[in-house]
């Protein structure tokens, strides 16, 4: 990509290949869905490394009456200081979210 796109800040860092756009029901692509799917592989990709195990793990995100986007990540077992870890992880981020145990 670097050898194609010019300008600097317009290469992507990651390229992620889906199966199949998700469509609306006149054939557009449903950009709210993308969203939600890119911030799910964001969540699990971190959750994952903060709790230190891939199994377990459920990131759940979409649109949510009040909140707008929001996400909902399971955590496996009662690790008070990986959930406390996790939760100070995802401070950051814009997209509202609840932490819950298994």
């Amino acid at each position: 990509m670097r050898e194609r796109i010019a300008e600097r800040a317009a290469v992507p860092d990651e390229v992620i290949v889906v199966a199949a756009m998700p469509l609306t029901g006149v054939g557009k692509i449903f950009k709210p869905q993308l969203r939600y799917d890119a911030a799910r592989l964001v969540f699990e990709r971190l959750a994952q490394s903060v709790v230190g195990r891939a199994d377990g793990v459920v990131v759940k995100v979409g649109s949510h009456p009040e909140h707008g986007t929001f996400a909902t990540i399971t955590v496996p077992g009662g690790d008070e200081q990986a959930i406390a870890k996790l939760r100070a992880a995802l401070r950051p981020f814009q997209i509202r979210h609840e932490v819950r145990r298994a």
